[in-house]
């Protein structure tokens, strides 16, 4: 609303010249120019709230990039003097206000391992946002979970193949016999760290690829990780998705519907945040 009447503040000016609200304390420029600041301030804020409220996407793993981007946002309109321009007094205080509540909203947010798992586990960023201790850190936990996701398939077993099998006279002898030779079975740490390192390895896709529709293409390469990625990045960052189904709720409970029992609400509110997805 604030950035609406900046633009329009010239025809607000005007209206309360031609209406004589004397009731209305007019705006000095300095007073318009505050205003303009606060929005330039506040604009990173809007960003942030209008990506993260998606429910389409995947939002948790691009948390920790978006708090670093507002820290930085605000960090460099603090240091706007070398730049050449200089805001009002009340307006550093405010984005340093601002600066101190995000550090302190925020201050363990790479100790959150929901954040971290999903943040691991785009491939736009892995272990891109974090510090180094903190990389070290959610390395092991990963190899931790892959590890119990390769347990749930049971013990890797080899089955031994006697070279006396084979016929000597024939061309593929010493092929069937190399294979004969028995592996040693890799334990599921040592798989998984085998599977986390080759997916480090891989190139980060750009911001505007959609990290599901590569997964989708690698799951047979990452099989382990596909199963966490399925588990774990599902996790929306605010409850945007939830205030919306209340909403539709109270379009379900109207005047004329007041006797509806709690069961047929959460049946009808299911179908009603689901619909698209059912074919009748």
């Amino acid at each position: 609303m604030l950035e609406r009447i900046v633009k329009i503040q010239d025809a607000v000016k005007s209206s309360i010249a031609i209406l004589g609200v004397t009731s209305l304390t007019n705006l000095m420029p300095e007073d318009w120019l505050l205003c303009n600041e606060t929005c330039k301030a506040l604009k990173c804020f809007e960003e942030a709230s209008n990506y993260l409220s998606g429910e389409k996407y995947l939002t948790a793993s691009q948390l920790l990039i978006i708090i670093k981007d507002i820290k930085r946002v605000l960090s460099d309109i603090l240091s706007s003097d070398s730049s050449g321009y200089h805001y009002l007094p009340i307006t550093y205080d405010f984005v340093r206000a601002l600066l101190d509540l995000t550090h302190s909203r925020f201050e363990n947010i790479e100790n959150n391992n929901t954040i971290g798992v999903a943040t691991f586990l785009d491939p736009r960023f892995k272990l891109q946002p974090l510090t180094s201790s903190k990389q070290a850190t959610l390395r092991e936990n990963m190899i931790k979970l892959a590890a119990q996701e390769i347990n749930r398939e049971g013990p890797c077993e080899n089955i031994e193949v006697s070279k006396s099998s084979f016929d000597p006279t024939s061309i593929f002898y010493d092929w069937d016999a190399r294979e004969a030779v028995p592996q040693l079975i890799v334990s599921p740490t040592a798989r998984a760290i085998i599977e986390i390192d080759k997916y480090l390895n891989e190139k980060v896709i750009s911001r505007y690829n959609l990290p599901f529709s590569w997964w989708k293409h690698n799951q047979d390469i990452f099989p382990h990780l596909d199963k966490l990625v399925r588990n774990k990045c599902n996790v929306l960052c605010t409850s945007v998705s939830c205030e919306r189904l209340f909403s539709r709720t109270g379009y379900i409970i109207s005047q004329r519907r007041t006797r509806l029992g709690v069961r047929k609400v959460k049946q009808l509110s299911f179908l009603n945040g689901n619909k698209k997805y059912i074919k009748f």
